[in-house]
Parts: structure tokens; sequence; C-alpha cells
């Protein structure tokens, strides 16, 4: 009884192990890879390369920056313009290989997409650093008496104007648009580069045909 009792346990041991390797079989891609490329949305570089938000300086506090996520693909907050690479990538029926390559292609984007605004922020502290060395030469003029807070406040006013000014028009923004173009010439040349014939054809297709629902006009430099 006892023999056949590990009998029993074996087979039933050996039958799931069975199930399991069949279930691998029949779905052998991560979820998280499939859910990734498949619902990716991705903001155009000029949704991307934008300036950080000024929290403006006052006699009290020094002014600061509020920076955006940087994060093509989760940017977490309203994007205007956005290429629906996930839904064009459906159509394609790709293989789990070419599934798989394609979510490395993506990982590649977004670090070189980091790695690019990551200058522009760096060139924003530098702007913001300037704007508080005024404001404490602010707060020393009126701590010494030379000004009134009245007159304090009037150049505060002006300083923060100067810096957001100085955010929006940055020279930087220029140059990182440049390099965001060609993160994304690069990733969408590594897609290419794993795809058929036809698959390639219907992609080039589908992603024309983001740029002629909006007339042909978009504020990036895509597809």
């Amino acid at each position: 009884m006892k023999r056949l009792t590990v009998i029993a346990v074996a087979i039933l041991t050996l039958g799931l192990v069975l199930f399991s390797a069949c279930n691998k079989l029949d779905n052998p891609t991560n979820p998280t890879t499939e859910n990734m490329i498949y619902n990716a949305n991705i903001p155009y570089e000029t949704e991307m390369n934008v300036p950080s938000d000024l929290s403006e300086a006052t006699i009290d506090k020094p002014a600061m920056l509020l920076f955006p996520k940087d994060d093509p693909l989760y940017p977490e907050r309203p994007i205007k313009y956005m290429v629906p690479l996930g839904r064009i990538l459906k159509q394609l029926n790709l293989t789990d290989e070419q599934k798989a390559q394609i979510q490395e292609f993506m990982q590649a984007y977004r670090d070189c997409v980091k790695s690019a605004l990551m200058a522009l922020r760096e060139s924003e502290r530098q702007i913001l650093q300037q704007a508080n060395q005024a404001r404490q030469q602010v707060r020393e003029q009126l701590q010494s008496g030379a000004i009134t807070r009245e007159e304090a406040w009037q150049q505060l006013r002006q300083i923060n104007e100067r810096t957001r000014e100085a955010l929006i028009n940055n020279p930087v923004r220029q140059q990182v648009l440049q390099q965001l173009k060609e993160c994304w010439d690069t990733f969408i040349a590594n897609i290419k580069s794993i795809l058929t014939d036809e698959q390639k054809a219907l992609f080039d297709e589908l992603l024309a045909k983001c740029k002629d629902n909006r007339g042909g006009k978009g504020p990036g430099t895509r597809p």
C-alpha cells in the first residue's frame, strides 16, 4: 500500500511538471515584455524637451525648479502629441524573439532620452543658481537698509521674470532636441533591422499615417 502511494505521488508530480512545461511552450513570451511594447505611446521630442517649472524666489525663500519626469515611456504628465507605437507594433504579428528584441531597443531608447535630458536639467540648475545669487544680493541690500521692502519685491519680480525667460529660451534645449531626434532615429532603425520585408513595409506605412493624421504637421520631427 505504501509503495502504491509513493508511485501515485511520483505520477502526480510528473504530471504537474509536464503541464507546467507545456504552458511555458504555449506562452513563452514574458507578459511584461508584451505589455511594455504593445502599450507604448512615445511622446514627440518637443513634448519631452520642455523647461522645468519655476517656483519663484521671494524674500523668505529661494527659487526652486520643479523638474518634469523625463521618462518617455512613463512621463506621468499630460502629453499632447504621441506616437501610438504599441498599437503599430501589435499589427505586425511579431514573433516572440522580435518582441524581446524590441523591448531591449525600447529600454536603450529610454536610457538615451533620459541621458540627453540630464544635460538640459543641469543647465537649468545653473540658471537657478544665478537667480538665487541675485536674490541673495537683494536680501543683503534689504538687510543693510539700502533698499526698501517694496523695492526688494520689485527686484525679485524682475529676477523671476528673467529666470523664467532664461529657462524657456535656454540654448541647450535646441541641442537636446537634436539629441532626442537621434535617439528616436536609432530606435526606429533598430526595430526595422529585425523586421521582415513585409513587416517593414507595414511599419513604415503606419508610422507615416501618424504624420498624415495631423495633415503632415506636428511639433516634432517624426516620423
